[in-house]
């Protein structure tokens, strides 16, 4: 799969940030490090391991429990542990793949989100099971500086109803499906453009991570908030870091 030329983004702040773009798969290992994780070939059909397990999710998940899942759970007691080699890939994908979009360094978040979208549920809950949950990364309650830029990698095929609606730009409320095939990823602004999840009527696990890059020159030392997630603060050693030298 060739790679596409690249966008060196001078003015990331623009209105419009949302494009797509394509790596080698065969580079990197995401996929066959949750496959050896969970044990499944297929991570398009991880929710039939809930089947096997007796494990139940009857209620749609809130933004205290979508995070909270037997797979979350698996996987961030893996990489809070040092998982060396998913590590390394994710070194070498920001790196390899992301930093050349910049034309300065980069901070980053210093270990990617995790979304598991099960069938007839939500990746991403809401503070009220009533509203849509459609935000900005930086409205109140998800805190989230303005300059960063949001990096959606799917691992399975992200389409319809199990990926993230977005807007096209700020304001225009023209929802429409970030859909992506493993192999693709989008860099867009997260912390300008609404977006949310819908519930997930296909019969297909959308496994994916997000994380976020800021470039140097607009990196914020003072900025105080703390991720609603991981209660972490926005700075370099908590919850950015930087490449070493």
């Amino acid at each position: 799969m060739g790679r596409q030329t690249t966008v060196i983004y001078h003015c990331f702040w623009r209105e419009k940030v949302k494009e797509k773009f394509k790596y080698d798969i065969n580079k990197y290992c995401f996929v066959e490090l949750l496959q050896d994780l969970y044990g499944r070939n297929e991570l398009r059909n991880l929710h039939k391991i809930l089947q096997e397990k007796d494990i139940q999710y009857n209620e749609i998940f809130d933004i205290d429990s979508d995070n909270k899942t037997w797979f979350h759970n698996k996987f961030y007691e893996r990489i809070n542990n040092y998982w060396k080699e998913f590590d390394e890939e994710y070194i070498r994908f920001l790196k390899d793949e992301i930093s050349p979009h910049f034309s300065e360094e980069i901070i980053f978040q210093t270990n990617p989100t995790f979304r598991v979208h099960i069938p007839n549920n939500v990746a991403v809950g809401t503070y009220d099971v009533r509203t849509s949950g459609f935000h900005r990364d930086s409205d109140e309650g998800y805190n989230h500086p303005i300059s960063e830029i949001n990096i959606y990698l799917p691992l399975t095929r992200a389409h319809g109803t199990n990926t993230i609606w977005s807007e096209s730009e700020t304001d225009k409320e023209d929802f429409s499906p970030m859909e992506a095939e493993v192999g693709e990823y989008y860099i867009w602004k997260g912390s300008k453009l609404s977006h949310g999840n819908k519930l997930n009527d296909t019969e297909e696990t959308r496994v994916s991570f997000d994380f976020r890059v800021t470039p140097k020159s607009k990196y914020d030392s003072n900025f105080s908030n703390s991720s609603r997630d991981s209660l972490k603060k926005f700075v370099i050693g908590d919850y950015y870091r930087t490449f070493e030298k």
